[in-house]
């Protein structure tokens, strides 16, 4: 959600402070644009598999030359809050890659939240699950819906269109963009 570009994959020893032990091993690795959190996680868990087998090894052997996480800088740490509902809004006003960050933060669980608003006045919770920045700069005010209903359902940010890619609107089951037009017109929505 921060945006942040790498991350990874340690083990250590355990002691009476929580995350505090000594490092055995670490494995970074690079967040790639466009992936998602269920995306990350699907990696990191073929990562934790691999240093699981190589800690053991390790303490097999008594090959562990431990680091003390003192020498860490602790400034470049950052502790993921846990997430309430209201985390997940989805504020239109922000810059396109914040959104999209946020996007791809909360999928697949629990999704990031827009509300839209029918031409009858009742309003419908959209979870969104995938999107991508256009290349089209907003012209509309943020939040302004712009679709064919056929083939892209963008929508305004502060510098940029987002073209969304999957969603699930309330009481609905997730799909794709291409089935989500094929049954909805979306010109009947405003957020």
């Amino acid at each position: 959600m921060n945006g942040d570009t790498k991350t990874g994959v340690t083990t250590f020893f355990l002691n009476q402070e929580i995350d505090c032990g000594d490092i055995i091993l670490q494995h970074k690795t690079d967040i790639l644009p466009d992936e998602t959190t269920g995306e990350l996680y699907n990696r990191l868990k073929l990562m934790g598999a691999k240093i699981t087998l190589e800690t053991l090894a390790m303490i097999e052997k008594d090959a562990v030359i431990p680091l003390s996480q003192s020498n860490i800088d602790t400034i470049a740490i950052k502790h993921a809050p846990k997430i309430h509902k209201e985390d997940t809004a989805i504020d239109w006003n922000l810059p396109a890659r914040d959104i999209i960050n946020k996007i791809r933060a909360l999928s697949p669980y629990p999704g990031a939240t827009t509300f839209l608003k029918k031409n009858d006045g009742n309003k419908v919770a959209l979870k969104i699950f995938k999107a991508s920045i256009s290349s089209e700069i907003t012209t509309e005010n943020p939040g302004e819906i712009d679709s064919d209903n056929k083939t892209f359902f963008h929508i305004s940010s502060k510098d940029f269109k987002i073209t969304i890619l999957n969603l699930q609107l309330e009481g609905k089951k997730r799909i794709n963009i291409d089935s989500f037009l094929q049954g909805n017109d979306v010109n009947i929505y405003t957020i």
